[in-house]
């Protein structure tokens, strides 16, 4: 289905027209005037195909009778023009009666004749069969353009975009996603695409913390993301699942995406797939084109878990704390931070990134490090080749 922007003053008499359009896949949504059709554009522009106008309507709400005129057309197609300014390009078509507008020499249908979209025609309300003609032109013409085709082609992916998921700002980085997939070429910086999959995961995961599926002590800590991945397969040290709630295939694509999304933000170091060297070296994108399918499967299952989990008191009780876990406990992997003379912050051989550290933990801090990699840095690597990749503060 089409979601059509429509100003007609007499949109709300023109029931039958609305009928008709729906039984040809386009939906109608009218506006008297304007002012509320013009603020609910700006608002919701990404929510519609295309814009469809009478040749008269009313300029301001409130508006009734003979108040129309040709100001109010000039003030959404000078809105239309604004869009399209910032790459926002919407497809708009005159669907008239009004004779000045179908047959006769109009200034303002005149000025807009380069309208790229049905290529200047005037739609004439009178005629037996333009709305259906109306309607076919602005399914071809949507699917010309890629940002609207991209939404319609994937439409339950982008059912996510509703404020109940991960809401509108993914819109436009999973359009981009899409977008990029279907080029088939690759380029020298292909490597940094993978970056948009890893915070759309992000922000799921962050979704999943506000119902109550992801305990508050793993996303407020060091290296959470890596603790997400351990706590929904079942591996945390310290949380453990009273009841499964992610399937493991998704389990799967999910650490995988992780595994190779993290690889490729890095270009050289201790790195497990040298995705970045891989991706540089190929002559096709199917790597990322699977990775992007995998993160679609994704998101239309996480919008089913979302749906069925709606109660986060519900929630909290698919995980526990283990029993086992012991605040005072010792293990090779806990050690004290430090910091050398040069100010940086140090478990013996491992280093951390002293934003990560520095005016949150106290020096003397008993850590736990679960991840680390190679030190790259030319100026302290000799003292400590390790990088504390992901962590925890032990409390006290």
């Amino acid at each position: 289905m089409y979601k059509v922007l429509w100003f007609d003053d007499e949109f709300a008499e023109l029931e039958l027209i609305a009928d008709e359009a729906l039984q040809y896949g386009v939906e109608l949504v009218g506006y008297s005037n304007a002012e509320e059709g013009v603020e609910e554009l700006q608002k919701n522009y990404t929510l519609y195909s295309a814009v469809v106008l009478d040749g008269l309507f009313f300029r301001k709400s409130g508006m009734e009778g003979d108040q129309v005129d040709q100001e109010a057309f000039g003030i959404v197609a000078k809105e239309l023009s604004a869009l399209k300014n910032k790459d926002v390009v919407i497809p708009w078509f005159i669907y008239s009666g009004q004779p000045s507008f179908v047959k006769d020499n109009n200034q303002l249908v005149n000025i807009f004749k380069d309208n790229q979209f049905a290529k200047g025609r005037v739609f004439d309300k009178n005629g037996d069969n333009d709305l259906e003609e109306l309607c076919e032109e602005i399914k071809d013409s949507v699917e010309a353009i890629d940002s609207i085709r991209i939404q319609h082609q994937f439409a339950d992916v982008f059912e996510i975009c509703k404020e109940n998921y991960l809401g509108e700002e993914v819109r436009s980085r999973l359009i981009n996603l899409i977008s990029e997939k279907e080029k088939r070429s690759t380029r020298s910086n292909d490597h940094e695409l993978f970056n948009p999959i890893r915070k759309i995961l992000e922000k799921m995961f962050h979704k999943m913390n506000s119902i109550g599926l992801v305990p508050d002590d793993i996303v407020q800590n060091s290296g959470w993301i890596s603790g997400v991945k351990w706590f929904i397969k079942g591996t945390h040290k310290e949380f453990q699942l009273e009841e499964e709630f992610v399937n493991p295939i998704i389990v799967f694509q999910i650490e995988k995406l992780l595994d190779l999304t993290q690889d490729a933000s890095h270009g050289e170091g201790n790195l497990k797939y040298r995705v970045d060297e891989y991706v540089m070296n190929s002559s096709n994108n199917y790597l990322y084109t699977s990775c992007v399918y995998q993160l679609l499967d994704i998101l239309v299952w996480f919008k089913s878990l979302v749906d069925e989990n709606p109660d986060k008191e519900k929630n909290i009780l698919k995980w526990s704390r283990k029993e086992s876990t012991n605040q005072n406990r010792t293990s090779s992997n806990e050690l004290v931070l430090s910091q050398d003379s040069d100010g940086n912050y140090h478990c013996e051989d491992v280093i951390f990134a002293y934003s990560k550290v520095h005016d949150k933990y106290e020096l003397g801090s008993r850590v736990e490090i679960y991840e680390t990699a190679a030190n790259n840095n030319d100026r302290n690597k000799h003292m400590y080749p390790k990088f504390a990749v992901s962590f925890r503060i032990i409390p006290k």
